[in-house]
């Protein structure tokens, strides 16, 4: 019944457990992330190797810590004036969700 309702639905959100990514689902998922949620100004490629090692490190494959340090790398570096992430400010918030 709930999810009948999007507003509703989206209310309840925070109760779903979202399971754990496993090595190869994980870089689809962020690279959905970079093109859908994220969508900065340019491609970050979040997908190379550096980008995917320090996200797989950070969130242990859990969809909702993603989620979290990937929005907030994306807030950080634009007020950096930057329009995309780099790794050194994707490092920096990672290392603050550990």
């Amino acid at each position: 019944m709930i999810k009948r309702d999007e507003q509703v639905y989206n209310r309840f959100r925070s109760s779903h457990r979202f399971g754990k990514l496993s090595g190869e689902e994980f870089k689809p998922r962020v690279k959905v992330w970079e093109k859908k949620v994220l969508q900065l100004p340019v491609a970050s490629n979040l997908s190379s190797k550096a980008m995917l090692k320090a996200l797989g490190e950070a969130t242990g494959g859990y969809v909702g810590l993603l989620d979290m340090i990937l929005r907030e790398t994306a807030i950080r570096a634009l007020k950096r004036g930057l329009s995309r992430i780099d790794l050194e400010t994707l490092k920096e918030v990672a290392a603050e969700y550990k």
